[in-house]
């Protein structure tokens, strides 16, 4: 209704139900723009980022995996070439660790796991595998 208490004409009421599903369609168009941005930047983080960071990091466990085999198999038969699989383990964590610190070079938190996993894979290569094969 207008001010005086009449209604609003016909003219005015399409007017403003034109402006007002304007607005709305531009709305809900902006924010149909941001959430595809948010959707695509997720992806790019999950294509360049995680998925890299996950598949060194199942390497990464897989070369300590190789590691503690091999040092089990030195110390149940004293082997050499077991000795073998434990500095190809050792080459195959480098690498893995490499490209984990590579794909996770803006993530300061993840690094400093890293960094952790790394110290304590050091520490066992340098205490637990020295003792056993030294004993022999």
């Amino acid at each position: 209704m207008s001010r005086s208490g009449e209604p609003f004409s016909l003219g005015r009421r399409v007017r403003i139900l034109v402006l007002t599903i304007f607005a709305a369609t531009f709305t809900l168009t902006a924010f149909g723009g941001f959430a595809l941005t948010q959707l695509f930047e997720s992806r790019d983080h999950l294509i360049h980022t995680i998925n890299p960071a996950e598949v060194a990091e199942r390497d990464y466990a897989k070369a300590l995996f190789d590691q503690q085999a091999a040092v089990r198999g030195y110390a149940l038969t004293r082997r050499a070439q077991f000795l073998n699989a434990n500095t190809i383990g050792r080459e195959e964590q480098r690498r893995a660790e490499r490209r984990l610190r590579s794909a996770l070079r803006n993530d300061g938190d993840l690094l400093r796991l890293v960094d952790s996993a790394e110290t304590a894979s050091r520490l066992w290569q340098n205490q637990a595998v020295t003792e056993i094969v030294s004993a022999t």
